[in-house]
């Protein structure tokens, strides 16, 4: 049986530059699905949104 090749590799970031660039745009990839949410009396109503944004935000966390 053949190994299955990975599709995406994951870039190994080598320096610290590369390793905040690449967290700001999972920062901007939150804020952008935040946006997506309606607001009600400053309260986002869209639970969907909200939860996709928080755990887009932690992977940026990380990734700094």
């Amino acid at each position: 049986m053949a190994t299955k090749k990975l599709k995406h590799k994951q870039e190994l970031l080598t320096t610290r530059e590369q390793a905040i660039k690449e967290a700001y745009r999972y920062l901007n990839n939150a804020k952008k699905t935040i946006s997506k949410s309606p607001i009600e009396y400053g309260i986002y109503l869209d639970a969907k949104y909200v939860k996709e944004a928080a755990g887009i935000a932690y992977l940026s966390a990380l990734k700094a």
